[in-house]
């Protein structure tokens, strides 16, 4: 796999950090989870890693992560700025125990900005942001995406990057590097698009950002790039901002039109009048309210008209909608989560099983002690066996 031989520690997060570290196993590195104590453990993201209960405030606890430090590649800091240089675990501390140390930081705030010694959570990140500013709801609010934007994307999937390229780095020259990585600054890294096509010098024609939130092209503002109702409650996504695949959604609609004015805003030749898009948007709204969802993905099946079903969470493993599969199938009543991705074909990642019980996603704490002493083999000393087995219950054995 390709990132066989790669050792983890994470110690114990929640969100976007757990989801980095989950990642990194999907493709193999070897991830161990330093939990504060046994017991249950409610991390979705936790499949592949194996985790020791360990007290990072006891010397002796100490003592042990120092050696497993010496003995990896990455370690994980997940927590507010300043926390890990208390427990004597900052960059500083572990660069001397391990000079080829990937230091790895997720923080909400830049440490660094006004906001950098503040709580905060998802909606707050993306808030200061920026971002959130632009996603708003037809009446103007502010529409909270969840929390994907900030935790995951701007913050787990940015730590993996950073985490990559360190080690990359680290093949010429031998040594490790802090990554450091916020939410408020990862969430306006992958809005780049949005955020420069808003700028006033943008001259980019259909495709800006300059109007009020909700009235520009990606956001709302223009029918053929929306979302319709249809007769039976579900929905149906247009997309169609080429041309050509204008024209397309055009033909395969317009049998269902009604009257000069809905025909004439469905002209393909006046795609771009915006004079146009108050008729075309109340036209694609009578009209797809006028079958079921399903009827219309199979009308827009197989075609280059950019018009798709929005599917639920359950229907993507377990139905087939428009004479398509959208994903592998799945056993009724089970849980299949997203497969790893990008795919690498000649060193493809871990698929993840299907699951009929919700507890079969979570790695208890302190579970995986025994298999973390045999990775560590005899690099820790006899003092470390010895409180590790004590801590985590395992003594017995």
């Amino acid at each position: 796999m390709a990132l066989n031989g790669v050792r983890v520690l994470e110690f114990q997060g929640i969100g976007p950090a757990p989801f980095a570290t989950m990642v990194l196993a999907d493709y193999g590195a070897e991830v161990i989870r330093i939990d504060r104590k046994p017991g249950v453990s409610r991390d979705v993201t936790s499949r592949g890693k194996k985790s020791v209960a360990v007290d990072v405030k006891d010397p002796a606890g100490k003592a042990a992560i120092r050696n497993m430090i010496k003995h990896s590649d990455v370690l994980i800091d997940p927590y507010r700025p300043g926390v890990m240089e208390k427990l004597g675990f900052g960059p500083d501390e572990c660069a001397k125990i391990n000079p080829r140390l990937v230091y790895a930081r997720m923080v909400g705030f830049s440490p660094s900005s006004p906001y950098g010694k503040m709580a905060g959570h998802d909606l707050n990140y993306i808030a200061v942001s920026g971002v959130l500013d632009m996603i708003r709801s037809k009446t103007g609010e502010p529409t909270p995406p969840m929390n994907i934007l900030g935790d995951f994307a701007g913050g787990g999937i940015m730590l993996v990057q950073g985490i990559l390229l360190a080690l990359l780095e680290r093949a010429s020259s031998g040594k490790g590097q802090v990554v450091k990585t916020d939410m408020v600054n990862g969430a306006r890294y992958i809005s780049s698009f949005p955020l420069l096509l808003a700028h006033p010098a943008n001259t980019n024609g259909a495709i800006e950002w300059r109007q009020p939130p909700g009235n520009n092209t990606l956001d709302g503002g223009c029918p053929f790039y929306n979302v319709y109702k249809c007769r039976d409650g579900g929905y149906m996504t247009v997309g169609c901002l080429e041309p050509q695949f204008f024209a397309e959604f055009s033909r395969l609609i317009s049998p269902f039109l009604q009257g000069d004015e809905e025909i004439e805003a469905l002209d393909p030749r006046n795609q771009m009048n915006q004079d146009t898009w108050g008729q075309m948007r109340l036209a694609l709204t009578r009209v797809f309210l006028a079958n079921d969802r399903d009827e219309w993905a199979r009308i827009f099946h197989g075609t280059d008209a950019c018009a798709l079903p929005v599917l639920t969470k359950d229907e993507v493993t377990q139905d087939q909608l428009g004479g398509a599969k959208y994903a592998e199938p799945v056993p009724e009543g089970s849980m299949l989560p997203p497969v790893p991705h990008p795919n690498l074909e000649r060193t493809p990642a871990n698929p993840p099983p299907a699951y009929t019980d919700p507890n079969e996603f979570y790695v208890p704490a302190g579970s995986g002690a025994e298999d973390v002493l045999q990775v560590f083999g005899n690099s820790l000393s006899s003092d470390d066996v010895k409180y590790i087995r004590q801590t985590n219950g395992t003594a017995k054995l």
